[in-house]
């Protein structure tokens, strides 16, 4: 996890201070879902809920599973966004 936490350290969050998820978490989870052919914010949600067991295993997610919205807030949680930053990762993994 810390080798993704450094390749996503470039991405800003613009949220407040008392945002609820992690805002690495959130890019994991947004991840994942395009890898499997997932398109927007619902299919990140969607996706979080449905993996959830997995995701436990290596995230906190302390306020559970972020909603649509969540995802939605940010802007940096975009197809090209993520896309972008996970072609880095790729790169030097």
């Amino acid at each position: 996890m810390e080798e993704f936490v450094a390749c996503f350290a470039e991405v800003v969050d613009p949220r407040q201070d008392n945002a609820r998820h992690d805002l690495h978490e959130l890019l994991l989870i947004a991840l994942c879902t395009m890898l499997t052919g997932g398109k927007d914010c619902s299919d990140m949600a969607l996706f979080g809920e449905l993996k959830a067991p997995f995701l436990r295993q290596f995230l906190r997610l302390r306020h559970g599973i972020p909603s649509h919205d969540t995802f939605r807030a940010h802007p940096g949680i975009s197809e090209s966004g993520i896309m972008r930053s996970a072609c880095f990762w790729i790169s030097v993994a």
